[in-house]
């Protein structure tokens, strides 16, 4: 069985991002991508911070039909899930919409 790796394990980046986050009174979006569950998971658990302010995470997944075969680990509770036909529109919307209701 071959073992994944992260070819970009989020932590370091999550760690470095999140104090700019908590310190400015500012709103963003950051992307950090990986195909392993843990990482992402991980970088969840980092925004989850216990000494500061939380900051929203999300995770949407792009679901599609190569799923199985591939090397990404889909996630196992996202909060939004896209199908692969959903126009880009409605995938936007539904991001955002998920986005302001966790900021309000």
């Amino acid at each position: 069985m071959m073992r994944l790796r992260s070819a970009c394990a989020p932590s370091p980046k999550v760690r470095s991002v999140v104090p700019s986050f908590t310190s400015a009174p500012v709103d963003g979006v950051v992307n950090f991508t990986s195909p392993l569950r843990a990482e992402r998971d991980r970088a969840r658990r980092i925004m989850e911070t216990d000494d500061g302010p939380r900051i929203p995470f999300l995770e949407a997944y792009l679901s599609g039909p190569n799923d199985a075969s591939s090397q990404y680990e889909p996630p196992e509770h996202p909060e939004v899930t896209l199908g692969e036909q959903t126009a880009l529109e409605e995938r936007v919307n539904r991001v955002l919409e998920h986005l302001m209701r966790q900021i309000r």
